[in-house]
């Protein structure tokens, strides 16, 4: 879906992969979803913006998890967005193009 909006597209299939993506590449925003294996979204995003080489990629949060709670504790370790699924593809676009300063 977003390939075709002219983004260069990177994929983790789980936690540990979505640390190892951000730091070996030099990608600008991830979405993250917070139900991942291995290393959950919470504590994905915890690292990427508590590490000095990660943390000035800006993160939306891309989950079904719709409770206040998850929503404040997203943004309590620094995510940049808060997208609730299911999620309307122009929106989540929108957000990105905001994210990335477009």
């Amino acid at each position: 879906m977003l390939s075709k909006d002219q983004l260069k597209i990177l994929v983790a299939r789980d936690g540990g992969e979505a640390i190892e993506v951000a730091r070996n590449s030099c990608a600008q925003a991830m979405l993250l979803d917070v139900n991942l294996p291995k290393v959950n979204g919470f504590e994905v995003l915890k690292i990427v913006k508590g590490e000095e080489a990660t943390r000035q990629i800006k993160v939306a949060m891309l989950t079904a998890r719709q409770a206040e709670i998850d929503i404040v504790r997203a943004f309590s370790l620094g995510a940049d967005d808060y997208v609730v699924k299911p999620f309307k593809q122009l929106e989540l676009v929108a957000r990105l193009s905001r994210l990335l300063g477009d």
